[in-house]
């Protein structure tokens, strides 16, 4: 009997554990990400903030990584020093997305002091929160004061001022419809103290045209959409194990019979492999020709994401692949997976992309209408990248569209642009000015280059708003009713032309274009290294990043894949070492030699050292009208810093020129010296014709007939005179 109850018990206890432990795994926590993250405002970009006036503010953006989430609140340790002339009945106020959530009275004796502010959970939600501070800054204690007075002030530190997180990994939600963000992990960038997770491109060893294609379309699809370049990398099919990827996000790209992990496991995805065809999560067979795309959480980490691009033929993975090249259908993709019978009509988009036409608003660069509330002086910043190698021509300007409250004083209250911190224009606002529109001549000279002749690839544009109220005999004004508001509707008229060509300055142009450009080829060595296609495809993420194209014109591929007639139709970008790459050689014969740098003839005299890396640039020996750029090396070791420089910096140069020689005496992975074509070639400005070009049978048509006209003239002048003496 006491047998019997003990087996009993035991049977009861393995019962209640096998029902307990399974609850108690679906209820555990997310993985911590480790040791809380604490970083700075100076570390996302931001510089000290100034409250000036008696109702100063400022207000920061601060973006949360999208893979991450929170279970604890997190804390901001404000630090900063007041005026020392200030009352002790001044106050600041935080706010977290315009709410609340802490006041205090600033210690004013011009010391850096310290508080400490817990922001809830509920406001911790990626992509990120709007941190403000308001202050009210009073110097007297009578009931009138002047709003104005440069001894109102609050200094907040960027660099001593932190913020405290404790997050954890948010578990994978597979959704095609967010896949860049998900796979280039949105904000990820701004955490200099955390590293970004590696993109890890799965492609067979010696991949064929078509797997180099379709990992092109993806890698520049990436870049447009995602606000970081991700850091990509490449593995072999044959020697991949998903399981000891670690903290890389996969990209899977191949057929079931160049991919032996996806033969091996295709029964386990959402549309699974059988072995001949895949099929729908229902059960229907996907047509072989129609190409299947899905997104599911990493063997390695639940928090990371493997994207497959395939298809049961090499058509169907193409297809695949023309679903991330071109636009309008990678905007239809959505769910875990999906498939692709192939590209979507190419209707004219509405409101059309920006820089596309005559006219671009700030609704077309992704900007809604700004309302700056409360008095005092605020800053507006946009950021927009410039397109490729634009020349703002005679005629550029800015049309600005605002409304101000009538209750700004409009001897004070005004809005101030800027450009690349290049003074634009000022408008006053107020009651006294009834005009909401005002139009600014764009100084074209300071935008198109700097003072010390850089290219810069973005457009920063500044709003100084200064919401100053009217005072009337010690009148209470709420600081509230004065406000300003930048319609989405502004916009900029940019008549240009194009910087003339070759010029490394001038990078990503002309290999990517605002317009649909000419197609580029990005050219590895025949039977490529692993680094090798992982810098081709960094180099297609970097060129989508400057230039979302409707459709992606441009692809990786080997020596051996290239053929005549695309090397004529195309631009192109050739990598590599002499010793791997064998169109360095026949491109240099063609170009020509380069003198210039220490005096020795032709361009493989400046390689000092196997260090070495060099960038060239000229216009294609096969097709005048198209560009070649060489980053190369006599070593792979030089190649691979030329190809660093191209993706270090853009512009890769700071001054015009065709060629840059790029060492590493002090060991830094930075190219430290560049040379400039000698003799020195500065691009001039080849504007437009007003008119087409005259067919040459015109042109002597005309000379002729003016030379007649001419002769007649004469002869009818000489008779006269005859005439006249006779």
């Amino acid at each position: 009997m006491r047998t019997l109850r003990f087996f009993a018990r035991i049977g009861v206890l393995f019962f209640v554990l096998g029902v307990l432990a399974p609850v108690q795994a679906l209820a555990a926590p997310p993985t911590a990400v480790g040791t809380p993250v604490q970083v700075s405002l100076r570390d996302f970009g931001y510089h000290d903030l100034f409250l000036r006036g008696m109702y100063g503010n400022a207000r920061v953006w601060i973006p949360l990584r999208s893979d991450w989430m929170f279970q604890t609140a997190a804390t901001l340790e404000l630090t900063y020093k007041a005026s020392p002339l200030l009352r002790p009945r001044s106050t600041l106020t935080v706010y977290v997305h315009d709410q609340e959530i802490a006041s205090f009275h600033p210690q004013a004796d011009g010391q850096w002091h310290t508080e400490r502010i817990t922001i809830p959970v509920r406001m911790l939600q990626p992509p990120g929160f709007t941190l403000a501070f308001q202050a009210y800054l009073r110097l007297t204690d009578d009931e009138c004061e002047e709003t104005g007075n440069p001894a109102q002030w609050l200094k907040i530190s960027a660099q001593q001022t932190r913020l405290r997180f404790e997050p954890a990994w948010r578990q994978a939600e597979p959704d095609l419809s967010q896949v860049a963000d998900l796979i280039v992990v949105s904000a990820a960038s701004q955490y200099k103290n955390m590293t970004l997770p590696p993109v890890v491109f799965v492609l067979p060893e010696n991949p064929t045209r078509t797997e180099l294609r379709v990992a092109s379309h993806v890698a520049a699809r990436l870049g447009a959409e995602s606000s970081a370049l991700p850091p990509i990398q490449v593995e072999w099919a044959a020697t991949f194990d998903p399981m000891t990827a670690g903290d890389a996000q996969l990209i899977l790209i191949g057929t079931p019979d160049r991919q032996p992990w996806l033969a091996q496991h295709g029964a386990d995805l959402p549309m699974p492999w059988d072995g001949r065809q895949f099929t729908t999560p229902e059960g229907l067979a996907v047509p072989n020709d129609e190409g299947v795309i899905q997104l599911l959480p990493s063997p390695a980490r639940p928090y990371r994401y493997m994207l497959i691009l395939s298809g049961a033929t090499t058509d169907a993975l193409l297809k695949a692949g023309e679903a991330f090249a071109h636009r309008p259908t990678f905007r239809t993709l959505q769910g875990e997976a999906m498939t692709v019978r192939g590209a979507m009509p190419l209707a004219d988009p509405f409101p059309p992309p920006p820089w596309t036409t005559e006219v671009t608003t700030l609704a077309q660069l992704g900007a809604d209408d700004r309302r700056v509330q409360g008095a005092g002086l605020h800053t507006v910043t946009y950021y927009f990248r410039r397109p490729p190698g634009w020349v703002l021509d005679k005629g550029s300007k800015m049309v600005l569209r605002y409304e101000a409250s009538p209750a700004l004083t409009s001897r004070e209250a005004y809005i101030a642009v800027f450009i690349n911190d290049v003074p634009v224009g000022t408008v006053r606002t107020g009651p006294d000015f009834d005009q909401n529109e005002v139009t600014f001549e764009l100084p074209i000279e300071r935008l198109n280059r700097t003072p010390e002749g850089k290219v810069t690839p973005r457009f920063m544009v500044r709003f100084e708003v200064g919401n100053f109220l009217q005072e009337r005999n010690c009148e209470q004004v709420h600081p509230e009713a004065g406000w300003t508001i930048i319609r989405s509707d502004s916009y900029f008229v940019t008549p240009h032309v194009y910087f003339t060509l070759p010029d490394l300055q001038v990078y990503p142009y002309p290999f990517v274009s605002i317009e649909q450009g000419d197609p580029t080829w990005i050219i590895v060595p025949e039977k490529p290294a692993r680094q090798e296609v992982a810098y081709g495809l960094r180099l297609a993420a970097q060129l989508g990043h400057y230039a979302d194209e409707r459709t992606f014109s441009l692809a990786v591929l080997t020596t051996d894949q290239v053929t005549e007639d695309g090397l004529k139709e195309r631009h192109l970008i050739v990598l590599g070492s002499e010793a791997r790459q064998a169109l360095i050689r026949t491109l240099l014969d063609k170009l020509g030699p380069l003198p210039g740098y220490r005096g020795e003839q032709g361009i493989y005299a400046a390689l000092q050292n196997d260090r070495q890396g060099l960038l060239r640039e000229g216009m294609s020996p096969w097709n005048p009208e198209r560009v070649v750029l060489m980053a190369f090396g006599l070593t792979s070791e030089g190649a691979a810093r030329a190809v660093e420089a191209l993706l270090a910096d853009v512009p890769p140069v700071d001054q015009p020129g065709v060629w840059a020689a790029l060492v590493d005496e002090m060991g830094h992975t930075w190219p430290i010296y560049r040379e400039k074509q000698v003799p020195n070639i500065e691009p001039q400005i080849e504007r437009e014709p007003l008119l087409p070009r005259p067919e040459p049978w015109l042109v002597v048509t005309v000379v002729l007939l003016l030379a007649a006209a001419a002769i007649w003239g004469i002869i009818i002048y000489a008779r006269r005179r005859m005439a006249r003496q006779a």
